[in-house]
């Protein structure tokens, strides 16, 4: 069984496999959990001597749990939103949830720092056009974004952000969402009521960084043709191709 991961004096974290065998120990089932958190989906098991088993909502034997002095001790972690549990996967927005977080707060650090690496102005611009797009493509091709997109993923997932609610009028929404077990913060750009992922869109995007094009972006984001987000009739009409083609062609 594998070896305790972290000490307290309210709770111990351990690997999973352990926990599960913990359980076994003391006759309980996996299945036979109390409750699960409504927040992260944690499984809760509450023993005969009053002490709490915490397990991921997957059960993935690779990660970790706790096994907590008490009930009340995980009602103030549910309470505070923070578990101190060491995990293997990680969502890739969670690395930069505080900035997220507190985005307005954030939007100019962001912006400045593509106006200095890019030698460019953004902040002053009122209307984005084809001009500006054809510029900011140029300067960034120099930047080497194939080795730089980790530095760079934040700040373009701002820009375009703004591109959309300075052109399209629209407007930041930042949602909380949670990993296994504690949050991370997700910023959308809510245009006509419809939701865009700019923080997807610029992490598809990186995925072949020699290809990167901040106008590409913006235009698959905001143009009907290409969103069908946007545009309801052609999003029907594709609908109805896909259950027609799967009605022709059964498994």
């Amino acid at each position: 069984m594998a070896q305790e991961a972290e000490n307290s004096e309210d709770y111990t974290e351990n690997k999973v496999d352990y926990l599960v065998g913990h359980l076994k120990e003391n006759k309980r089932e996996l299945k036979d959990f109390d409750y699960q958190i409504s927040s992260n989906a944690a499984l809760v098991y509450i023993m005969d001597n009053k002490k709490v088993v915490l397990l991921p909502g997957n059960l993935s034997m690779s990660e970790n749990g706790l096994i907590l002095k008490n009930e009340s001790v995980l009602k103030k972690m549910i309470e505070d939103d923070f578990f101190p549990i060491g995990t293997n996967e990680t969502e890739p927005l969670e690395k930069y949830s505080e900035k997220f977080k507190n985005l307005p707060d954030n939007v100019k650090e962001f912006i400045s720092f593509l106006e200095n690496t890019l030698e460019i102005d953004i902040s002053t611009v009122t209307e984005f056009d084809d001009g500006f797009f054809d510029d900011f493509d140029d300067k960034i091709k120099n930047c080497d974004l194939d080795k730089r997109k980790h530095e760079f993923f934040v700040p373009l997932t701002i820009l375009l952000g703004e591109i959309i609610i300075k052109n399209k009028k629209g407007h930041w929404k930042v949602t909380k969402e949670y990993s296994l077990y504690n949050p991370y913060y997700h910023p959308v750009v809510v245009m006509n009521g419809i939701e865009l992922d700019v923080t997807e869109r610029i992490m598809s995007d990186l995925e072949n960084p020699e290809f990167y094009s901040l106008k590409q972006s913006y235009l698959f984001l905001t143009d009907p043709r290409i969103n069908l987000m946007l545009n309801p009739n052609l999003k029907n009409i594709y609908n109805d191709f896909l259950n027609n083609n799967s009605k022709n062609n059964p498994r």
